[in-house]
């Protein structure tokens, strides 16, 4: 059986078949790629709030060490 299509020319099933395995690799890799887009924007998200809270502590770790080495 062929499938028609709007030319007017026929296509065997076989290229429909292989086209439509085709097109389910390329739906597979495009959310391959979402997923990897989505994961690094939200690895970003993380990392930045983590790098903020390390900043605070560097700040607070300061300000003990001046207050400890005024009492020495």
């Amino acid at each position: 059986m062929a499938v028609e299509n709007f030319s007017g020319f026929f296509v065997p099933d076989e290229i429909v078949s292989q086209l439509v395995t085709l097109t389910k690799f390329f739906q597979a890799i495009g959310g391959l790629i979402v997923a990897y887009i989505v994961f690094g924007v939200l690895n970003a998200i993380w990392n930045r709030k983590r790098s903020q809270e390390i900043i605070k502590m560097r700040k607070l770790l300061e300000q003990i060490n001046r207050k400890l080495g005024k009492k020495k």
